[in-house]
């Protein structure tokens, strides 16, 4: 009996001492919802309730304090008072799925939001200044940042890394200044423009004031359409493999860029593209095994990389700029919708197996300037019907360039 009253009392004691704990300082107070609060219950509109650094709370709250971490919350959302989360303050928590910043956040520690399974969206205010490293890593339910504030100065590399699912990122200053956030970091070479909207994530190298497009974040592959012409930097080079594999039906590549990279869009679904005219070079296997379907090569390219346009089997319309000097290996082989071709003056060589497969090239228009031509350049192309070139010395040229019988070479007399 004596040792039963003597827990008795120490129970008692302790619900005391929660009840006389003055709140922590401002700067470490949290406020959240209960877990099991009820479908009715609204965070923005209903009594946060106040938890303080030592996890005391009153009869009826569902949740607690682990450490300086928080557990068991549902949503969350901060007093004006806070200005900065602890290095993991929120990390792993498993059930709570969205956070709304106040405005006195500065900083925002790191993997304060990391590896939480249910986080959905977050948003913050303008007063942000410091994201840490792996910040929100990890968070594979996150779909929603809206919206990072221009208050920013600094975002730790691989602050939003693993997160697949991450659609929504809009940041309301200019890709410039977002990149000056963190130029060695993955997250800081990504922008977004505008609100509410689902839109394509870039990534971004730079080099001085150039910058090259290096290609998209996980969720900028389920874009249908690309208007590189929005993006407000100077963007000079779209780097090898950029598009690779990319889901896009149409992009536009802008005036200010000179090269295309090596299979820049390999395997990609795109069937519309506008080149600009500031393009010197397209890669080799640029748009290998690509959807698109016509293509207007401006005169200002003046090199095309090997294959870069092979197994393009729904190109049917190909318009070579004058700029062209040389049609190397492969260039356009397999291209088995291509109907007819016409080669522009000041074209000098088609290689080997240059349209090697166009099993449906009826038509080929082959110029003055031409003065060497490739073993099977036209080879495999048994609907190839007429060959035109411009002088009787050029027929000597395609005596191993693997014409079908009964293929016409005419030219002017």
């Amino acid at each position: 009996m004596k040792k039963f009253i003597i827990i008795l009392l120490a129970l008692m004691m302790i619900l005391v001492s929660c009840d006389q704990q003055t709140p922590a300082n401002n700067d470490d107070l949290m406020l959240g919802s209960p877990s099991n609060s009820g479908s009715d219950y609204d965070p923005y509109k209903d009594e946060f309730f106040i938890i303080d650094e030592n996890g005391c709370l009153k009869p009826g709250r569902y949740y607690y304090l682990v450490g300086n971490r928080y557990r068991y919350m549902e949503e969350y959302e901060s007093i004006e008072e806070v200005k900065a989360f602890q290095e993991g303050v929120f990390n792993e928590m498993p059930m709570l799925k969205r956070v709304k910043l106040g405005t006195s956040i500065e900083t925002i520690g790191e993997r304060s939001f990391a590896d939480m399974p249910s986080l959905f969206s977050v948003e913050m205010k303008e007063g942000v200044k410091t994201i840490g490293s792996e910040a929100f890593s990890g968070n594979r339910s996150l779909e929603y940042i809206d919206a990072l504030p221009k208050s920013l100065e600094t975002i730790a590399s691989d602050a939003f890394s693993n997160c697949p699912f991450l659609r929504i990122l809009c940041y309301r200053g200019t890709l410039d200044e977002w990149y000056k956030l963190g130029a060695d970091s993955y997250n800081a070479n990504v922008s977004c423009f505008g609100k509410d909207y689902e839109i394509a994530l870039y990534r971004f190298s730079k080099d001085g004031e150039n910058y090259t497009l290096e290609g998209l974040t996980p969720r900028g592959k389920g874009q249908n359409e690309f208007k590189l012409t929005d993006i407000n930097i100077n963007i000079t080079s779209i780097a090898a493999n950029a598009f690779k594999g990319v889901e896009a039906t149409s992009i536009v590549i802008p005036e200010t860029v000179t090269s295309i990279g090596e299979s820049a869009f390999e395997n990609s679904k795109i069937t519309t593209v506008t080149i600009g005219n500031a393009v010197e070079s397209i890669g080799n296997l640029a748009f290998m095994n690509s959807d698109v379907m016509e293509v207007t090569i401006p005169d200002s390219v003046t090199t095309i990389g090997y294959a870069a346009f092979s197994n393009c089997m729904k190109l049917k319309s190909v318009n070579l700029g004058s700029g062209i000097e040389v049609i190397d290996w492969n260039t356009f082989e397999q291209c088995a919708a291509l109907e007819n071709i016409t080669i522009p003056e000041g074209v000098k060589e088609i290689k080997t197996w240059a349209f090697n497969g166009c099993s449906s090239l009826t038509t080929v228009t082959i110029p003055a300037s031409v003065t060497s031509i490739g073993d099977r350049a036209f080879g495999k192309c048994p609907s190839l019907k007429t060959v035109n070139v411009a002088k009787e010395s050029q027929i000597e040229l395609l005596k191993d360039a693997g014409l079908p019988e009964g293929c016409r070479i005419t030219y002017e007399k």
